[in-house]
């Protein structure tokens, strides 16, 4: 099969980050986490920084709707992705951002932090601290604070 077209790729990830924007769509986005974050999975490796930008978007929206409704295991999923973003050299800074936003909410207010240390988090976080991007930097401190805290 034929790789799908950035542009394509582009207004599908876009369109489904969209759908969290109105609540009557989260059992749909929940029911298909695991469809929707697989067919997606890529996106992170893309050259083009509009595609990993909407990736890392809808990564921490899946974030910030399982910390909601409590569900470790789409939000074991989701921080398996985020840590992949955040790991990944090539990946523009606004999406690292995003993803290390969506590790560090779930490790406060989830319930995934004894998880994200066993992958070794706190390595990334000391990665972030030490980016030139002052946001990245910030958010990386703020993670290797909590993997601190009991």
């Amino acid at each position: 099969m034929n790789p799908p077209l950035p542009a394509n790729l582009l207004t599908s990830v876009r369109a489904v980050a969209n759908l969290f924007k109105n609540s009557c769509y989260y059992n749909w986005l929940l029911k298909h986490r695991s469809e929707i974050l697989d067919a997606f999975s890529s996106c992170y490796t893309s050259p083009n920084k509009n595609v990993q930008l909407s990736y890392s978007t809808l990564i921490l929206n899946y974030a910030v709707l399982l910390i909601e409704k409590k569900d470790q295991e789409g939000q074991s999923q989701v921080l398996s992705a985020a840590l992949e973003i955040a790991e990944e050299e090539n990946v523009e800074g606004d999406s690292r951002f995003r993803a290390l936003v969506a590790i560090g909410s779930m490790m406060l207010e989830g319930l995934v932090k004894k998880i994200a240390l066993d992958f070794d988090v706190e390595n990334i976080a000391k990665v972030a601290k030490g980016s030139k991007e002052i946001k990245i930097a910030e958010v990386g401190a703020d993670i290797e604070l909590l993997t601190k805290q009991n």
